[in-house]
């Protein structure tokens, strides 16, 4: 297993969309009947509610589709966060958590059970989780992580209608392009392979596609059906392209598939997800998952004291991770200060 070296480059969350109020009508006695985020800090409505200290005063949800990493990075930095504001499990708050361990009927049957007790609020961790929790209530508001095209569950990200906000899943693709250009600046050539059958994966490989022309890059789309077809794919790519590019693929994390490919390509490979690396790939830029989770309270402490759905935006973090292999970061300009993550 290849050690991974991790730097982080931090940027404050924004909103995806502009701020709903300005700071001058903040501090010219703003009525402060919306919620904005600004500066790591959520500005909160006039006509919010004291925080309770009532025993199990507020009660939430959290479904969780699977364990992954980064799943566990949101949801722990969400507790501690809420912690961290005054709602403390075991004294005024409780907070439900619920695995789905990859199963969509396991999640049906927990945004069903969450619904029935009334939560005061349900956090969902991946699409799927989202997908059941909007099924199971209109009532219970819903802060959703990990979903990475929010307009699929609500038409309005920055003015939602209904019971339903959170914090799109934002893919750097354009800092991934860009990370194979300071790791190797001769660049010519960019192979994109992804799985066909994934169409969050192709959307990433169009994506990769675009930023790597606006870079001068010349690029090959190459879709794939099965992990049989990696080797006849790429068997022949030895000095063909300079970089490999792969998306965050199910289909195509795997140490044995990634090492395929590597064998096969002799250069760069640019991966989706911090995972690919661990698996094999030589670098990648994640968001950092702890700041989706730290946003996600903020906006469910807002929703708690108060504070309506309609009034919280749809938002996405702007603090990127940047992750590579140590065998490539040698290859890392020397501006860059990088740690060590077993």
């Amino acid at each position: 297993m290849k050690k991974i070296i991790c730097l982080a480059l931090a940027f404050f969350a924004v909103s995806c969309s502009k701020p709903q109020v300005s700071v001058s009508d903040i501090n010219n006695e703003s009525k402060g009947e919306v919620v904005s985020y600004k500066s790591g800090e959520f500005i909160q409505p006039s006509t919010k509610k004291e925080l309770s200290n009532k025993k199990n005063e507020y009660d939430i949800g959290i479904i969780q589709y699977a364990g992954t990493e980064n799943f566990e990075s949101i949801r722990k930095s969400f507790e501690d966060k809420m912690t961290e504001q005054g709602f403390k499990v075991g004294e005024n708050t409780v907070i439900e958590v619920e695995y789905a361990y990859g199963n969509e009927e396991r999640a049906d049957i927990i945004a069903k059970k969450y619904s029935a007790q009334n939560k005061d609020l349900i956090l969902t961790v991946s699409p799927t989780a989202l997908k059941y929790a909007q099924k199971a209530t209109r009532k219970v508001p819903v802060v959703f992580t990990a979903v990475t095209d929010p307009k699929a569950y609500i038409s309005d990200t920055e003015k939602p209608s209904g019971n339903i906000t959170g914090i799109a899943d934002f893919v750097p693709v354009e800092k991934q392009i860009e990370f194979i250009k300071k790791i190797k600046p001769s660049v010519k050539s960019v192979c994109i392979i992804y799985a066909k059958e994934y169409q969050y994966s192709e959307f990433q490989a169009k994506r990769a596609e675009e930023e790597a022309k606006a870079l001068g890059i010349e690029t090959s789309l190459c879709a794939v059906v099965d992990k049989a077809d990696v080797n006849a794919l790429t068997s022949d790519y030895k000095k063909k392209y300079d970089a490999i590019y792969i998306p965050s693929d199910a289909l195509l994390n795997d140490e044995q598939t990634l090492n395929t490919i590597s064998e096969n390509c002799k250069c760069l490979i640019m991966a989706g997800d911090k995972e690919m690396v661990k698996n094999g790939a030589d670098a990648t830029v994640i968001q950092d998952y702890s700041q989706v989770g730290s946003l996600a309270a903020q906006m469910s402490s807002a929703i708690l004291l108060g504070a309506k759905i309609s009034e919280i935006p749809v938002m996405q973090v702007d603090k990127y991770i940047y992750c590579t292999n140590k065998e490539t970061a040698a290859s890392l300009p020397k501006d860059i200060t990088a740690e060590t993550v077993e």
